[in-house]
């Protein structure tokens, strides 16, 4: 019974897409619980979701929510959530000397999809808020270093 579920929302996902899918079930937890048992690895396969993304230049770095939760990490504030200090040099990649505090920033967009943005600042440079200054706001190199820190402390590769 549970496998005939399972493929047909599987199956709703696939001809009218995931939002109908979840919508069906109520809830993106109980989607990915019913149809892929609980796993977050074989939901992004299945769906041909990324956990993350990094895209733009300058780069910004998105963190699927599904895979927030997971992480549990500490509340900064209602909106934002502690990642911790990472390690840049914008000018030599092997002596990472200056520390960022990085977040990640939720943000809606006018579908009502929730979105996790990394946000970083140090002192009076950054990346991510309105208020630095154009000239302190961290280049490509330095926040790549900072995501590459991230995709490995957290294992964000481990859901691909």
């Amino acid at each position: 019974m549970n496998s005939t579920i399972k493929d047909k929302l599987i199956q709703l996902s696939k001809e009218s897409g995931l939002e109908t899918a979840i919508k069906y079930v109520g809830s993106v937890d109980l989607f990915v619980k019913i149809a892929y048992g609980g796993n977050l690895k074989e939901f992004f396969k299945g769906e041909g979701i990324e956990p993350y993304t990094i895209k733009g230049d300058p780069p910004v770095m998105h963190i699927h929510p599904l895979v927030v939760e997971k992480l549990n990490l500490p509340d900064f504030n209602k909106d934002e959530k502690v990642l911790g200090d990472f390690r840049y040099n914008p000018q030599v990649r092997d002596t990472l000397r200056y520390l960022l505090n990085t977040r990640l920033r939720k943000y809606t967009l006018l579908s009502g999809e929730e979105r996790w943005k990394v946000v970083g600042i140090g002192g009076s440079v950054g990346f991510g808020y309105a208020f630095i200054n154009k000239r302190d706001v961290l280049g490509k190199r330095s926040r790549l270093q900072i995501y590459e820190q991230i995709i490995k402390k957290y294992k964000l590769n481990s859901f691909k």
